[in-house]
Order: C-alpha cells, then sequence, then structure tokens
C-alpha cells in the first residue's frame, strides 16, 4: 500500500504496469493516459493477461462528469467454419484444467480500437507519449518476476503452438548426451524468473501503430497477416470481422450499497451484472452482523453468493444481445433476498489497473487474452486471444458460439462515491471469482468501514455452482458453524491467486491518496 498527498495513485497487477501510469501522471497526462499507458505496458510485463490481440472494459468518471463505460472486448467471427476444418487444440498444463488453442479459438480483438478510441474521447497527452514506456521496455526486455513465471509455466502448452510464440516466452534448454553417447536435444522450456522477454517485432508493431492508428491493424498489414493465415490454416476471422469491429460505449449499472452510490459495468459483462445482483441481496445484511468473520458473516456470504449463481443460470448466455438486466429487477431480487433470508446462516487470464489523479478524472480497467491461442501474428510479437476456447465463456463446449455477437465476460470493473467524501475505483482478474472479491471488498469497506488495504487483504470465500452441487472455498480458516453446510470445503492456509486479485484506488474526503495491489495476484502501487 502506499497513501498519502499526491498528484495520483495507481494499483495495477506488475510494478512495470503501475510504473508506466505513474510515469504518465507525472508527465502531465491525466488518468486515462495513464491507464490507457499502463494497459500497453502489461501486454509486455503480463502477457498471459494482455494483448493487443484481446480486449477489455474501461469503466472511466472524468471529473464532474457522470461515469461512463467502454466495451472493446472480443466479439464473435461472422462465420463458422465446420469442425473438420478448424485449428483447434486441446491442450493440459500440469495442475491445470483443459484449455484450447489454435486459430481456431481465436475471436475478433477490441484491444487496439479501444485504445485509440478512449485516448480519442478522454487522453491528454499524444499517443506517443501514451505508448513511449512500452516502446522503451519491448526494445530493452522486460525481465520475467517470479508470478509471471508461474504463469507462463500455467499456460506452457499454449505458448509452444507456434514457432513465434516459443521464441518470444520460452528458452530451449542445452543438449545433453545420454548415456549411449547419443546427443539429445534440450527441451523448451517457458522463461523463468529474472529472464527477460524481448520483442522488437512487438516495438516495431507498436510503433507503426502509433504513427498509423488503428487503421493498420482492422484495415492494413497487420490485420492482413492475422486474415490470411486464418483463412488458410483454419481460423474463423475474415476482413469483414476486423473492419466491422466497433467499440462500444454505453451508460454503467448504478445501484446503492450500504446507502453509497456504485457503478459497475453493465451487460454484456455478466460479472457486473451478478456483483450487482449480489449486492442487491447482501445490502443491510452484514450490518446486522455480529462481526467480521462471524458464522453470520460469512455463511451470509456465501449463501448470497451460492444464490447468485443459481439465479444467473436464469441467463446463460455468453452473448451480449441475448439477456438484458431484467436480473436486478426488484421481484427477482424480493425472490432471491427471501431464500437468503431463510437458509442457514452460521478463471483465469485476467488483470485490472485502477488509476485515480489529481484533477478527479478516475479509471478502472479489466483487460484479459484468454489464455492466449498461441498464435502470434507474424512480425509483430502479438500473441491472438483464444476467447473462443475459454471455457468460462462457452458453456455449451467450444466451438458452439453464436456469429456476429459482442461477448460477455465476468469483468465487473467498478466505481464508488461514499457520503464522506471518499471516493474510489476497483476491480479483479479471477475469472468466476472476480464477483465475489470484489462483493467481499465492498462490504469490508462499506459495511465493517476497513481502510482500503485491511479491506483487500482480509481473507475471503467463494462458492462455486448452487444447489447441493455448491462447493465453498476460502482462505485461512471458516467458521465451525458452516461446517455442517459445506461438508467438504477447501481452505487454503493463506491468501491465494484463486480468490481473485482486488486492485484499488482512493481518493478521501481530505485529498488523501492511496493505492492497495492485491497480493494475491503481484499487486503493484504508485504515487505521483
Amino acid at each position: 500500500m502506499v497513501s498519502g498527498k499526491a498528484n495520483g495513485a495507481v494499483a495495477a497487477g506488475h510494478t512495470l504496469t503501475a510504473e508506466a501510469a505513474r510515469g504518465i501522471l507525472e508527465d502531465g497526462g491525466n488518468a486515462f493516459d495513464a491507464v490507457l499507458g499502463a494497459a500497453l505496458a502489461a501486454c509486455l510485463c503480463e502477457p498471459v493477461f494482455a494483448s493487443l490481440g484481446g480486449g477489455g472494459y474501461l469503466l472511466a468518471r472524468p471529473a464532474h462528469a457522470k461515469p461512463w463505460f467502454y466495451d472493446f472486448f472480443a466479439h464473435t467471427p461472422r462465420q463458422r467454419l465446420p469442425d473438420d476444418k478448424q485449428d483447434w487444440h486441446q491442450l493440459q498444463a500440469a495442475g491445470m484444467p483443459p484449455m484450447w488453442g489454435g486459430l481456431g479459438t481465436i475471436a475478433t480483438p477490441g484491444m487496439v480500437a479501444g485504445v485509440f478510441a478512449i485516448h480519442q474521447d478522454l487522453g491528454r497527452m499524444p499517443v506517443r507519449d501514451v505508448a513511449a514506456r512500452a516502446l522503451a521496455w519491448a526494445a530493452e526486455g522486460v525481465e520475467v518476476d517470479a508470478f509471471q513465471a508461474r504463469m507462463l509455466a500455467m499456460v506452457a502448452p499454449s505458448l509452444a503452438l507456434s514457432e513465434d510464440s516459443a521464441a518470444m516466452f520460452t528458452v530451449q534448454e542445452p543438449a545433453t548426451t545420454a548415456a549411449d553417447g547419443a546427443p539429445v536435444v534440450g527441451e523448451r522450456r517457458p522463461l523463468g524468473e529474472g529472464e527477460r522477454i524481448r520483442s522488437w517485432h512487438f516495438a516495431d508493431a507498436l510503433e507503426a501503430l502509433v504513427l498509423e492508428g488503428p487503421d493498420l491493424f482492422y484495415k492494413g498489414e497487420i490485420g492482413g497477416r492475422l486474415i490470411a493465415d486464418c483463412q488458410r490454416d483454419g481460423g474463423h476471422l475474415r476482413r469483414e470481422d476486423l473492419l466491422r469491429y466497433q467499440v462500444e460505449s454505453r451508460a454503467p449499472l448504478e445501484c446503492s450499497y450500504a446507502g453509497q452510490q456504485v457503478w459497475i459495468s453493465p451487460p454484456p459483462s455478466l460479472g457486473g451484472l451478478q456483483l450487482a445482483f449480489s449486492l442487491a441481496l447482501l445490502d443491510g445484511s452484514q450490518r446486522r452482523s455480529p462481526g467480521w468473520g462471524s458464522p453470520h458473516h460469512w455463511g451470509t456470504l456465501a449463501e448470497a453468493f451460492a444464490l447468485t449463481s443459481e439465479a444467473a443460470l436464469e441467463e446463460p448466455s455468453p452473448f451480449a444481445d441475448q439477456y438484458d438486466r431484467s436480473l436486478l429487477a426488484e421481484p427477482t431480487v424480493a425472490l432471491y433476498r427471501q431464500r437468503l433470508q431463510n437458509r442457514p446462516t452460521a478463471r483465469r487470464g485476467t488483470t485490472h489497473i485502477s488509476v485515480i489523479d489529481g484533477a478527479g478524472n478516475v479509471a478502472a480497467m479489466t483487460l484479459s487474452n484468454g489464455e492466449g491461442s498461441g498464435y502470434v501474428i507474424p512480425r509483430t510479437g502479438i500473441m491472438m486471444n483464444n476467447m473462443l476456447g475459454v471455457m468460462d465463456l462457452m458453456p455449451d463446449g467450444v466451438g458452439q458460439w453464436q456469429r456476429n455477437s459482442r461477448m460477455a465476460t465476468l469483468f465487473a470493473p467498478t466505481l464508488i462515491r461514499h457520503r464522506d467524501g471518499r471516493e474510489m475505483a476497483l476491480g479483479a482478474g479471477g475469472s468466476s471469482r472476480i464477483r465475489t472479491a470484489l462483493a467481499q471488498v465492498l462490504c469490508n469497506l462499506l459495511d465493517y468501514d476497513l481502510p482500503l488495504e485491511e479491506a483487500i487483504t482480509r481473507p475471503r470465500l467463494h462458492v462455486e455452482g448452487s444447489g447441493d452441487d455448491a462447493r465453498f472455498g476460502c482462505e485461512r480458516d471458516m467458521p465451525d458453524d458452516l461446517r455442517d453446510r459445506w461438508r467438504t470445503p477447501c481452505v487454503w492456509d493463506d491468501l491465494h491467486m484463486y480468490f481473485g486479485g482486488v486492485h484499488a484506488v482512493e481518493r478521501n474526503g481530505r485529498g488523501v491518496l492511496t493505492a492497495v495491489g492485491d497480493p494475491r495476484r503481484n499487486g503493484a502501487e504508485a504515487l505521483v
């Protein structure tokens, strides 16, 4: 945590991501310049989570204006190849659920379009200055830290799918000699801690995009290489998919919790919708609790999360045009709130950046590249997404996606305005744990009045599924009174990345800024 009188604060998932934003604020950029510069840096230093071949969301509140939401997430192709023509591969890393890679898992990316659209609307610095640190670090190379080394190991099979990917993210072990004297070629392994990611190709591609703008990607040479490979080798994308991609913007969901204003990402953020539903169930319940960590506190949270999963089953589609905000209709909330009162009360590839500046601009941006498809656009260093193969987004199975539709996500960037003058921006990575992590942090802040750092670092729980199939997990310990309800809990000894990474910034009523990066996911902070 960092805190003090300052002109800006940043919380992110990597030291260099935070440093990019801090430097831009220091150079006179606003919060939106800073969050875009940090996002570009994350493509280098958090390569499993962010890429110019992926997408994301931004929840922005310009000073003295209402919050606004930018959706630059992946969009499904307009055509789907027959199964026997698709290039897709089931991959398995040790200790991990199956993942899917290959050209057939690539959806239309929105990251490049999002960066330029947000900059045009909200930025103040020239694009070149916003991208300067990412450009320099691409040329110099970025040292892999311990957390990113673990992430690269988790997606190792996708890194080996193509020569370009292997060249960027793996190293060849030295050759050895077998017992009979025959030479043995060394295996390739993911980059480890202390080794460096270098990509002159990425530096050249980013430099060209800075000079020529997003048309280079969507109408020009970079996109042309991607489309040519898809057409030849089993990808669904065609030129029309790139030409017709649009960044979408809309008003966020607005609600109140504990009497405070909360803005959350709207549909197609299924995570935002589910977070708002959980908050509607919980509102008021925790203020009657005998204390943080009590059986009532944890039991009510667990039941609310299970009921949210149950209610969300009525809104199963991962595509934006197939559900609306009816989950938040009062009759639905009232029904599930009653179920909550009657009950006993004893996934991956995501990063988040939060920025607040001295002028009052606030930005919460969540990014993802899935796990990466294993395909790198030739001579660009840009790893493409595998969103058509991310199981959290494909409940009916790989390949079962609706054509030409914006994909939903579990992202939920969030802003809070407290009646005492505090303002906060936060969000999380962690797939299905995003909504439960954020709900607990909001509960800690607004029900229990915990300071920001403590609200983020207190132990968490998560419930996956609903009804008799619901599974309970938590950090450090669970109240004995809950063991009859949750008979096979999974309890981690300490804070764990499974429970999401909430990165947040805050300005209090006296103008003091605070930034907290979640230690579960390599959190980093900076003040200007």
